[in-house]
């Protein structure tokens, strides 16, 4: 398989778009509450796991909102999603996210690794207008994060949370992010990201 099974490439690839994603011509970036729901589920998240395993480096995600531009110009005939300094990947439908999370499906195994990467500091998300239909399922967004290229936790330093911060900790115990603008999380968040979240510490 050509996505996100490698743990690079975008869920959006060609071999899965049908007559209805070719409509999309676009993204749009995530509204305000839209950010806030994300940065609450995600941290929570890498929280989770760098207390279930003891990862001193765990940094925490802040909202870049450079890497929701390049997020913004994606379109379902996209293929991969890659610089210097970050990688994307496709968000999949609440409904298609269960399916593929029950399974432990490659791609929701390479979405886990690249959203839990200890030293990853800054994501950026838009919303496909309208979803993308592949042969997994619907993706509904894609995201962009980084700094880092590579996905899993071969740089994680055991210890407990935040004690390996080289910029301080916040008051969680994640890691505060050398750059990047610093939106705070709030309770909300969308289904769809609940859903993530639930298999990620789930998975823990």
């Amino acid at each position: 398989m050509k996505t996100l099974a490698v743990g690079l490439l975008l869920l959006i690839c060609a071999h899965g778009t049908s007559s209805a994603a070719i409509i999309a011509k676009r993204a749009v970036a995530f509204n305000q509450e839209e950010q806030f729901g994300t940065m609450t589920v995600l941290n929570g998240a890498r929280l989770g796991l760098a207390k279930e395993h003891n990862i001193a480096n765990m940094h925490q995600l802040v909202y870049n909102h450079d890497f929701a531009q390049k997020a913004s110009k994606v379109t379902c005939q996209t293929k991969e999603i890659k610089g210097p300094n970050y990688i994307g990947f496709g968000v999949p439908s609440d409904e298609t996210w269960k399916n593929l999370a029950e399974s432990k499906h490659p791609i929701a195994i390479a979405i886990m690794a690249i959203l839990l990467t200890p030293s990853q500091t800054s994501i950026g998300c838009a919303k496909m207008v309208p979803p993308c239909e592949v042969a997994e399922g619907v993706v509904e967004g894609v995201c962009i994060i980084g700094p880092e290229t590579y996905s899993g936790d071969q740089n994680a330093q055991k210890g407990e949370p935040g004690s390996a911060c080289s910029d301080g900790k916040t008051d969680n115990g994640l890691c505060k992010s050398p750059k990047g603008a610093d939106i705070k999380a709030s309770s909300h968040m969308t289904l769809v990201y609940l859903s993530i979240a639930l298999s990620l510490l789930m998975w823990i």
